[in-house]
């Protein structure tokens, strides 16, 4: 036990990356509360966000994932895994639907051991 508190994990930074994006990665913004993340994304013409999470991306390679329990995960529920480095965890990923072009807001939660993901579909006057 070391008598201080837990991490809030203030410092980290999380991206978004998949095929939605051309696997660019793309940052997540400090969402209201303590270690809420979020993004709005366009919805491919496919109808499918499917995307994976990293800590603290870097382009050393040093990448750290965030991945559901099952591959195409459509459920918010699904335990996450992670952090892990990105050559040793799955290839799972998040498979959100979408009406296509519309816009997904993405929520990822990460506080004191403490993780959640939620996507919803964005109002347009979200995206201004």
């Amino acid at each position: 036990d070391t008598g201080g508190e837990p991490d809030d994990g203030e410092e980290d930074f999380y991206c978004i990356s998949g095929a939605f994006n051309d696997f660019a990665y793309e940052s997540m913004e400090d969402g209201p509360v303590t270690g809420l993340r979020t993004i709005t994304v366009k919805v491919p013409a496919s109808g499918q966000v499917e995307f994976r999470i990293f800590k603290n991306w870097n382009e050393n390679g040093s990448n750290q994932v965030i991945y559901p329990g099952a591959d195409k995960c459509t459920r918010k529920l699904q335990v996450i895994y992670g952090p892990l480095s990105e050559d040793q965890a799955p290839k799972n990923s998040w498979l959100a639907e979408g009406i296509p072009n519309s816009f997904l807001k993405i929520d990822f939660f990460c506080c004191r051991g403490i993780k959640s993901i939620n996507w919803m579909e964005a109002p347009p006057e979200a995206i201004m």
